[in-house]
Formats: C-alpha cells, sequence, structure tokens
C-alpha cells in the first residue's frame, strides 16, 4: 500500500474515531438514553481496545514500515496510548469495574491529549517555546493528508476518541453505582 494511501485511510478512521468521541462526550451529558449511548457503554472496553489497538498499529507502521522517525513529543503520546491496549484487554477478560478502569483510562487519556494539543499547536504554528532536543524536530509534518491532517491531529482525534470512552465509562458506571445504592436501600 502507497503511503499517501495510508495517510487517507488513518485520517479518515482518526477523524471517525474524533467524531464518536465528541458524540460521546456530548451524549454522556443528556439524560437522554439512547441506543448509541447504550451501546457504547456496554461495549465501552471494546471500543477503547479497538481505538487503543488502531493506533498503536498506526504508530509502528509509520515508523517501522514507512520508517517516519517518532519525535520526543511522538513518544510521550505513545507512553499514553500503549499502556491502554493493555488496560481495555485485560478490562474485557477480567471483567475490572468500569470506575476504575474509567479512572486509569481518564489519567492517561487527559495526559497524552495535552501533549497532543501541544504538538498539534507546533506543528501548525512552528511556535515552539520549549526547545526540541531530538535529532527530528517536533514540528516536521511527515504527512499533510487533505491539506490540514498530520499525525499530531490523528493523535489528537484519537485522545478525543478516548475521552468519549472514558465519559461513556463514566455515565455507565454512575448507573450501576445508583441502581446498587437502590438495590440495597429497599
Amino acid at each position: 500500500m502507497s503511503i499517501e494511501t495510508f495517510n487517507i485511510i488513518a485520517t479518515i478512521g482518526s477523524m471517525l474515531i474524533g467524531t464518536f468521541g465528541i458524540t460521546a462526550i456530548f451524549l454522556s451529558f443528556s439524560n437522554k438514553k439512547t441506543q448509541f449511548s447504550a451501546f457504547v457503554s456496554r461495549k465501552a472496553y471494546l471500543i477503547g481496545f479497538l481505538i487503543t489497538l488502531g493506533a498503536v498499529i498506526m504508530s509502528l507502521i509509520y515508523s517501522d514500515i514507512y520508517k517516519y522517525p517518532p519525535c520526543v513529543l511522538c513518544w510521550y503520546q505513545r507512553i499514553f496510548i500503549y499502556p491502554q491496549v493493555v488496560l481495555f484487554g485485560l478490562a474485557m477478560i477480567k471483567k475490572y469495574p468500569k470506575f476504575l478502569v474509567a479512572q486509569i483510562n481518564l489519567a492517561l487519556t487527559a495526559i497524552g491529549g495535552a501533549f497532543s494539543l501541544y504538538h498539534v499547536i507546533i506543528t501548525y504554528t512552528n511556535f515552539n517555546p520549549i526547545p526540541c532536543p531530538a535529532a527530528v524536530s517536533c514540528t516536521q509534518r511527515f504527512v499533510f493528508t487533505f491539506g490540514f491532517s498530520t499525525i499530531p491531529l490523528m493523535a489528537m482525534f484519537l485522545f478525543v476518541g478516548l475521552l468519549g470512552v472514558y465519559f461513556m465509562l463514566k455515565r455507565q458506571s454512575d448507573s450501576d453505582l445508583s441502581t446498587d445504592t437502590k438495590q440495597k436501600t429497599f
């Protein structure tokens, strides 16, 4: 597969994940129960696993197959994405409490998302107040699909998708806690 084709697939996929995340976040604040929110709440571990697994595969394809060297900020973002594959994988197998998984997911996603947001800002503005010590500049664009999409932007879409998973896990966890409290009261 050519790099251009892979870039298009990666960009569209990450944009869909970002759209999913934004939708999930908005629905989590709504009191209205929809089929979408019910499905995502039930399948949150699987969705989180697929998002993070896709991110890991995408990052490895860029660095190992297409030989794009990751910059320092890319490595920091990977540090906060890679463990989530294990987190969601184990959560599916071991049936970990949604509250616990949601809190770990939020911590990893928030920190990784902050690195990603900073990376997007410096990539598009070339304003880099913190000097990059690596041989590969954090402002260098290896990908510029559709005239706007870069690897840091795709990473940010993935973190937004994971934030949507967090809000759905939290909503389900809150619902489970309120159901348990009602059952114990009566």
